[in-house]
């Protein structure tokens, strides 16, 4: 896979999805079959994902926290809902305007400036898992090798009240 993948929500294979427990992801983007078969050598990418001679895989980037990452997107989280509720929050004051039920706010420019959230527990998270604050994972370009064309699916996720 072109990053890392936090869930697989559907393996498609001939237009028929694969049970979940049929591969892996070893080394957070590599999806490996553990049921004996193979993939495919070779695929039509003119034809729907519902035709014979396709593979189609839908999945959510990224990488799934650790409980301490949990911890400080709930920290964060917690203090963007008082900001949103009206209540005194720890949040930078390069938050400038909230509405409160439409949920939206207006920042300047210096908001997360350096990658800081002003939160010192959810900064201390940050800075562990990316000490230089690095905005896009670092890739290798080389004029040598042709460019691969990419179709991201976007996930599909319903959601139930």
């Amino acid at each position: 896979m072109p990053g890392p993948v936090a869930g697989i929500l559907q393996v498609a294979f001939d237009g028929v999805a694969l049970p979940l427990d049929a591969f892996r992801v070893d080394n957070l983007h590599r999806i490996v079959r553990v049921d004996g078969a193979c993939w495919p050598s070779c695929q039509n990418m003119n034809a729907p994902l519902t035709e014979p001679g396709t593979l189609g895989i839908t999945y959510i980037p990224g990488i799934v926290p650790d409980s301490s990452g949990l911890w400080a997107a709930g920290v964060l989280a917690c203090e963007f809902s008082k900001a949103c509720s009206g209540l005194k929050c720890r949040l930078p004051a390069s938050v400038t305007t909230i509405s409160r039920q439409g949920v939206s706010m207006t920042m300047s420019q210096q908001l997360w400036e350096g990658g800081k959230t002003g939160i010192r527990e959810v900064d201390a998270y940050l800075m562990a898992i990316n000490p230089h604050a690095h905005l896009i994972p670092p890739m290798v370009w080389s004029p040598d090798v042709p460019w691969a064309k990419h179709r991201y699916a976007t996930p599909q996720i319903e959601v139930t009240p």
